[in-house]
């Protein structure tokens, strides 16, 4: 759209340049009559192309380097981004194997821990039934061991020991004597 209004006014410069009359036209030699806001000839059609052409020219430029640049960028990304997919890839892939390995493993752990309850279950269970079926016979016991008498038997004890006390000092007597005789003595 720009473009269509700059070739418009163009032409219309050239209109009015081929319209003035030849008192107005340029003489050889002569410099052109420049305006003063412009700096381009007032009658003198090349000289509004050069600004435009200039223009142009600087603008091209511009978006030359814009483009250049923009691709150096996509570029280097390109690059960083082919770099990074090859050394993560790999170690994303190993780690969701070892992920997968360790899910694995944890599922059979959990199998083992449902098969492990089930035979704790199983062991109280007969645990229970055991002490159930000997309930009484468990109670016979403890009620016979209560009704012991463990100060009767420290008593039976102690006299015994007082009995065999002699007994013991005589044969340590004999002993000794019988080791002067040559065929008990060493």
């Amino acid at each position: 759209m720009e473009n269509e209004r700059k070739e418009q006014d163009r032409e219309k410069l050239m209109q009015e340049a081929d319209a003035k009359p030849d008192s107005e036209r340029q003489e050889p030699g002569t410099e052109p009559a420049k305006d003063a806001i412009t700096g381009a000839g007032t009658g003198d059609s090349s000289a509004v192309e050069r600004p435009v052409a200039e223009l142009l020219l600087e603008v091209s430029r511009r978006q030359l380097f814009y483009a250049r640049l923009a691709a150096i960028f996509t570029g280097a990304l390109l690059v960083v981004t082919t770099i990074v997919a090859l050394i993560l890839v790999p170690r994303v892939t190993a780690t969701l194997e070892h992920a997968n390995i360790l899910l694995t493993n944890a599922g059979d752990s959990l199998e083992e821990l449902d098969e492990m309850s089930e035979s704790l279950t199983q062991t109280s269970e007969a645990f229970n039934k055991l002490v159930g079926d000997n309930a009484d016979t468990l109670t016979d016991s403890v009620n016979k061991l209560s009704s012991i008498d463990f100060e009767g038997i420290n008593t039976a004890i102690d006299e015994l020991h007082e009995a065999v006390g002699p007994l013991a000092e005589a044969m340590n007597k004999l002993s000794t004597t019988l080791k002067g005789f040559s065929i008990f003595g060493r």
